[in-house]
């Protein structure tokens, strides 16, 4: 228990939804012959979702790794629904050269180790039916 550790922060930049739907229209235009040749029937959001093949969305990845935001900046990264949940959000920074163990676009509020009793923390085990194994 002692080397798992937990904390918080805040991210900016500029961020990708490859769910929204100017976005998958875009990416529809730029990535269907692929997702059809990997054998998808085209390329929606059930597709990106669900991540098979994942050859396709790492070549998504790829490309909006390149991008630019309107301030001319790289993207940050991209902003999903999880898979857990449509009402989660969740975020995936890319690491660029000289990042430090911390991206650029981090600022760290929290950082310590996980405490058993955390409320969230004991929630989440007990909706993905998890149980501490310290073996």
């Amino acid at each position: 228990m002692n080397s798992r550790v937990t904390g918080s922060g805040v991210i900016d930049g500029w961020f990708v939804v490859p769910g929204h739907l100017e976005s998958l229209a875009t990416l529809r235009k730029e990535f269907r012959a692929r997702a059809i040749q990997l054998g998808l029937l085209d390329l929606d959001t059930a597709a990106i979702r669900d991540g098979r093949p994942r050859a396709l969305t790492q070549d998504i990845s790829h490309w909006i790794n390149t991008l630019t935001g309107p301030d001319g900046h790289l993207v940050a990264g991209i902003q999903f629904e999880s898979r857990h949940g449509g009402d989660l959000a969740l975020w995936a920074l890319y690491e660029r050269p000289g990042d430090g163990a911390v991206s650029v676009n981090v600022t760290p509020l929290d950082y310590g180790p996980v405490r058993e009793n955390d409320p969230e923390l004991i929630e989440a085990m007990r909706l993905h039916h998890l149980v501490w194994d310290d073996d």
